[in-house]
């Protein structure tokens, strides 16, 4: 029989080298881990920045907006309103267009004697607060050129109103003056001729002169001794 000592230390050291063994073959504590991919530098300092450079989600009032621009046409500009003709003398009521020719300027003065009685009223300025409409006439009339077909029919059409009023002596005419788009009338008598002046400047409003011409603005001054008038007519914007 062996030793007993001896197979003693034989157990013992097998006892030591398995538990080495054992230790030796078990998963190591400090196992490396997978290595994690590291974003470059330049990639690292970017992120952020592409972040802080998208756009903000448009608002549902912008969105909307948006939309309405894409599928709206775009709209021409508007076009100015086309030019009327100024106001003529007369009293058109506010905002009404003028029934009446536009004056021709000739751009020339050719004067047109009102006489004594009417110079000076018809020299006054007119002023937005005391319009003087038979001024602003007169003075339109002098600056129009002549147009001798129109001028001499009408010339001839107001004679023939008032001839049988003349020639018989109840008035005297004093000028009748056409000449493109307006007519003047001047007319004046004593004071018992009074009558027969208003009695033909009464039937002026339905006296048309076939619908060539029409009674603007006029002006009657009478005293104990003399009567004088003057009528401005114009053409209507309808007559050829």
């Amino acid at each position: 029989m062996k030793n007993p000592w001896v197979w003693a230390w034989c157990v013992t050291a097998g006892l030591v080298v398995g538990f080495i063994l054992g230790r030796g073959g078990g998963e190591p504590d400090d196992v490396p881990q997978a290595a994690q991919p590291v974003p470059a530098s330049g990639d690292i300092e970017d992120a952020p920045r592409a972040v802080a450079e998208l756009p903000a989600a448009p608002s549902p009032g912008a969105a909307t907006q948006a939309m309405q621009s894409q599928r709206a046409p775009p709209q021409p500009p508007p076009s100015p309103a086309p030019a009327e003709a100024p106001p003529v003398s007369g009293n058109l009521p506010a905002g009404a267009k003028s029934p009446f020719m536009r004056s021709i300027d000739s751009g020339v003065v050719t004067p047109i004697d009102a006489g004594d009685v009417f110079n000076k009223q018809i020299a006054r300025a007119s002023t937005t607060d005391q319009p003087n409409q038979l001024g602003d006439a007169h003075r339109e009339l002098e600056r129009e050129a002549r147009d001798d077909g129109w001028a001499y029919l009408m010339e001839a059409e107001l004679q023939n109103s008032m001839i049988n009023a003349t020639s018989t002596g109840q008035f005297k005419m004093e000028h009748v003056e056409c000449r493109a788009t307006i007519c003047e009338v001047r007319v004046s008598g004593s004071s018992d001729q009074a009558d027969a002046v208003r009695e033909w400047s009464n039937t002026l409003p339905s006296n048309t002169f076939n619908q060539r011409l029409f009674m603007n603005v006029s002006s009657t001054i009478a005293s104990h001794e003399r009567i004088d008038a003057i009528y401005i007519f114009r053409r209507p914007a309808n007559n050829p």
